[in-house]
């Protein structure tokens, strides 16, 4: 607490009952008295059951508010005492009230900052306000003075911290993220935490740590975690720095499992391990050797193959949570340390830019910054080592190395066998195809879990005759028919489709006897814009700008619509299709209602809406990074619809599609879901009756009226969208 009123008499902390017998806890600045108070510089505190079971009084010296000041009001049941520490240290009290010891069980609010009851407030600044069920000593009151756990002093408790990020805290003294913390960690980031002395992310914390990232840690010794006894299970450790002594682990005696650490502080083993009584096993160590002993480690040379390593480039291509970035730090036509992110045209702007000298990146608010949750670790530290996305390309020597013993219930947010990586996604997967050479599928190391990727190249003839082939294991065994790949991949499975040099990916799969019945049934993430070349072995190596990848529903008579498929593109739940380009379907049938078998259940298709993609109930639905454009529909959304599906349409360009009545570009029908479009273009689409923003979208019904005309409306949020030359007027329903 701080205050530049030098006498005050407030209440700080109040929990009253306002009539008999006045069962209360209060403290405050008076200038003493428990009960009358009035004004002055002393903590004073009240404990009160009822007459003749209270304690109360008042520090004897008068305290300087002027500064930040940390106050610990403590009341002892088992030695019948009050005692009031200031910044860490035990001061004189004088008692006024010292009765029997109250049991103080009232439900009335408690107040923070003053008691409206008698209308007084504290006049300055409270910054953190704890309340314990258990009476503290002056070791743990010592411990939080000198910020034992800059974010969190667990005091030895066994509680579980689940999906949190503890960032960019700081203590005088140990642990600068987590202190003493004895229950699990699972799908953490900490990161960004700083202490003098050790134990930058953790400090004598012995709970089991699970798919968590520990990266970007400092302190003197321990950079990571020091003094940490308990096991480690599929985390990611990583660059984290000591100034004196061992960048990554020191002191700990852990059980260590299917972990990656690496880069802590310098490139020796001494600088990721050292101290302690560590079993390592199925973990990549940087200069790990056979000497270090474990079963199943390996040293991960040259690296483990993340994504974005903190040395791997000057210029580092981003996939963010909604946006394509690039990190420019060399002398290119930006400015150093700028932050670009490009439209779907391939059109630069600024978005954010770095303050080197605090260290901070700052964005544009109009934006929605990356979250640490989202696709990439933001982690800036220099010029050289910029951002860190620690997910695992499909080159890594960490796929498919580790040790599925040791993946349990824990895995599992809800305590089955459901597993889970750090992103969600599911544990065990085939990173690297082993099962089809008559391996067998075995967990990953580190916090992620790379998908099964299936790779499509159109343009891919191993055969020499132009016949189907490949398999999909690789760029070199690419499929070169989408739809096998469609149909081969699991729903959390990954599917890279290259762009191809002549010719566009056209829909073959049939499901109705009307030949123009073929389309794209896209049940995985399918990601565009590669160009087939071994080295993409991420998806932040594609260029969906460059590299166009087009999904086409001209089957029939090139140019002619009439012949062309209903829809290009289904998706059902979970979908995301990114960086394409969708064109060239035709919904002009009469027939409305069929149904199409999906994971064996019956998905509605209604030929009349939804030429480019159509979106019915389908969950959790993205369009991004792509271009939706010569789409036709004759009853409504020719570029897309979206049937009570909560679709998000993110940096999209929605152009040149027509629709007979409503929403030449989207269609929208639904009182059950919102949808989203953030920085999206829609231009040049024209209906012949009610649309929204020129001829752009529809909504239909009243419960899904839409944000853009009218703020505050429900069903579907636009942001950032240009809306024009559209030729049918706004219509509101």
């Amino acid at each position: 607490m701080k205050s530049e009123i030098d006498s005050q008499n407030t209440p700080i902390i109040t929990k009253r009952q306002n009539a008999a017998p006045y069962e209360l806890y209060q403290i405050g600045i008076s200038g003493g008295n428990s009960y009358s108070w009035g004004t002055g510089k002393k903590i004073t505190f009240l404990f009160r059951e009822n007459s003749g079971n209270e304690k109360g009084g008042f520090t004897t010296a008068d305290i300087d508010f002027s500064q930040w000041t940390q106050v610990f009001v403590v009341l002892d049941k088992d030695m019948d005492t009050v005692k009031v520490y200031i910044d860490g240290l035990e001061v004189p009290v004088t008692l006024d009230h010292d009765g029997n010891f109250p049991n103080i069980d009232n439900t009335d609010k408690l107040h923070i900052g003053g008691n409206p009851d008698t209308s007084k407030y504290f006049d300055g600044e409270i910054d953190d306000v704890r309340i314990y069920d258990v009476a503290l000593t002056p070791k743990n009151i010592e411990e939080l003075f000198l910020a034992h756990g800059g974010g969190i002093n667990g005091m030895g408790t066994h509680a579980k911290i689940l999906n949190c990020v503890i960032e960019d805290n700081y203590s005088g003294y140990e642990g600068g993220g987590i202190y003493d913390f004895d229950g699990d960690i699972i799908n953490c980031i900490i990161t960004g935490n700083i202490a003098d002395q050790r134990g930058g992310g953790l400090a004598d914390c012995d709970g089991t740590i699970i798919n968590s990232i520990i990266a970007g840690n400092e302190a003197s010794n321990g950079g990571g975690l020091d003094n940490c006894d308990g096991d480690i299970f599929n985390c990611t450790i990583a660059d984290n720095e000591a100034t004196t002594a061992v960048g990554g682990l020191r002191n700990c005696d852990a059980a260590i499992t299917n972990t990656i650490i690496w880069y802590n502080g310098g490139a020796t083993y001494a600088d990721q391990i050292s101290g302690g009584t560590f079993t390592i096993n199925y973990n990549c160590i940087q200069g790990w050797t056979s000497v270090k002993g474990g079963t199943g480690n390996i040293s991960g040379y040259p690296n483990p193959s993340f994504v974005n390593y903190p040395q791997d480039s000057e210029v580092i291509e981003v996939q963010g949570l909604n946006f394509r970035s690039v990190i420019v730090t060399d002398s290119s036509s930006y400015a150093e340390g700028e932050i670009i992110e490009f439209d779907h045209d391939g059109v630069a702007r600024t978005i954010a830019s770095i303050d080197s000298t605090n260290n901070i990146l700052y964005f544009d608010p109009g934006l929605d910054s990356p979250s640490a949750h989202g696709m990439v670790l933001y982690h800036w530290k220099g010029s050289s080592d910029v951002v860190m996305d620690l997910r695992l390309r499909t080159d890594s020597p960490c796929l498919d190395a580790g040790d599925n013993s040791v993946i349990d219930t824990k895995f599992d947010p809800d305590g089955g066998t459901d597993y889970k990586d750090f992103d969600g996604k599911t544990r065990i997967k085939d990173g690297n195809h082993a099962s089809e050479t008559g391996g067998s599928i075995t967990v990953d190391i580190g916090a992620y879990e790379l998908p099964t990727i299936w790779h499509v190249d159109g343009d891919n003839d191993i055969n020499g005759d132009g016949s189907p082939c490949g398999d999909g294991s690789s760029w070199e065994q690419a499929f070169n028919i989408l739809d096998d790949a469609l149909e081969t991949a699991s729903p959390d499975d990954e599917i890279w489709v290259a762009a191809m040099d002549m010719a566009d990916y056209v829909p073959t799969l049939p499901i109705g006897s009307d030949s123009r019945d073929v389309l794209f049934l896209v049940k995985s993430p399918m990601y565009g814009g590669f160009t087939g070349n071994s080295n993409e072995t991420a998806r932040q190596d594609r260029d969906w700008v460059q590299n166009e990848t087009v999904l086409s529903g001209d089957i029939g008579t090139p140019g002619l619509s009439t012949d062309n498929a209903y829809h290009v593109v289904i998706g059902v739940n979970n979908t995301i299709v990114d960086g394409f380009t969708v064109q060239n379907g035709y919904a002009d049938s009469t027939v409305y209602d069929r149904a199409l078998i999906v994971n064996s259940q019956p998905y509605p298709v209604h030929d009349s809406i939804g030429g480019g993609v159509y979106n019915f109930g389908a969950l959790s639905v993205i369009l991004q990074n792509s271009k939706i454009k010569n789409n036709h529909a004759i009853y409504g959304g020719g570029g897309t619809s979206i049937i009570q599906s909560p679709t998000q349409l993110i940096n999209c360009l929605i152009d040149n599609n027509t629709s007979n009545n409503f929403g030449g570009g989207i269609y929208i029908e639904t009182d059950l879901w919102q949808s989203l479009i953030i920085n999206c273009t829609i231009a040049n689409n024209q209906a012949d009756y009610w649309a929204w923003v020129g001829a752009g979208a529809n909504s239909f019904p009243k419960s899904a009226s839409l944000v853009c005309p009218y703020p505050g409306a429900k069903g579907c949020y636009a942001r950032d969208c240009c809306r024009r030359k559209g030729v049918a007027s706004f219509e509101y329903f």
